[in-house]
């Protein structure tokens, strides 16, 4: 393990470069942990570890390969550009397989912080997948995703209905994207309870598919909130009925907007409604 706690080799910055870090197991292990700010890693080989990097705020990580590890990248910090790295076959030991993870601990939130360039591939598939996403993002404010390519089966749940690809969890704030899955409107996941229809990812564009009328009157993701200006794209993919009204967070031309088969409403977030910007009756 590489371990820097005050050890500056510039004054005020930390470089570590072309360093090969191997373990012959994951558990409670780190391939590079930083507790302080300011700092360059850069061409390094870490594999085996528990965590491959974990780092403080005001950061470059770049260029890296991080393999086999039980998480590929993990941070809880702020103020990072972290780009150009191959992440790959993550989840050795614990059987889950976020090649990036963002989260809080010992209570900091990570944000303003910019993920892009990054080849994140794994092929393992353990359980429900519930933690096998390419990048899983939880709590953290004002991120910028550009440009990831995220590809394998683990990130592939083929028991859904129907099945997804599980390549983004976000469950940030105010989380933006230059990214396919904005771009050319992959098909998102979400759940549909009552009267509401909840994201679990980045989407813009949601085929619904149900088996019976239902009733829509407000969209949410499950945990977080929505960027203002993002745009989402409804398709009723079914002989039934999409019903959506005015009682929750739509601003609609007509309420309620009746959805049949192939119809569909695109609509964009001011922040505090979805409000509909074209309607097609086909």
């Amino acid at each position: 393990m590489i371990q820097y706690f005050s050890y500056r080799i510039f004054p005020g910055v930390i470089f570590i470069f072309g360093n090969n870090v191997h373990y012959s197991s994951g558990g409670s292990t780190y391939g590079v942990l930083i507790g302080n700010n300011y700092h360059i890693i850069a061409g390094n080989y870490i594999s085996a570890s528990g965590y491959g990097t974990t780092y403080g705020s005001n950061s470059v990580i770049s260029s890296n390969v991080l393999y086999s590890n039980d998480y590929g990248f993990w941070s809880s910090s702020s103020d990072f550009t972290f780009f150009g790295n191959l992440i790959y076959e993550n989840g050795a030991s614990s059987g889950n397989c976020p090649g990036i993870n963002l989260q809080t601990y010992f209570g900091a939130t990570p944000k303003r912080g910019l993920i892009s360039s990054n080849l994140i591939y794994d092929s393992i598939f353990s359980g429900t997948g519930n933690y096998n996403y390419g990048i899983w993002i939880n709590q953290e404010n004002d991120l910028y995703l550009a440009g990831n390519l995220i590809f394998g089966s683990a990130y592939y749940a083929p028991t859904a209905s129907p099945p997804v690809e599980r390549r983004v969890k976000d469950a940030g704030t105010s989380t933006r994207y230059t990214d396919k899955l904005k771009i050319t409107l992959q098909e998102g996941e979400y759940t549909h309870t009552g009267n509401t229809i909840s994201l679990s990812g980045p989407a813009s564009y949601l085929r619904l598919n149900h088996s019976s009328n239902i009733t829509v009157n407000t969209i949410q993701k499950t945990a977080g909130t929505f960027a203002v200006g993002d745009i989402l794209i409804l398709e009723n993919t079914t002989a039934h009925r999409v019903i959506l009204n005015e009682a929750g967070n739509f601003c609609l031309h007509t309420s309620p907007l009746n959805l049949y088969q192939n119809d569909t409403l695109a609509l964009v977030y001011d922040g505090t409604n979805w409000i509909e910007t074209g309607y097609s009756d086909n």
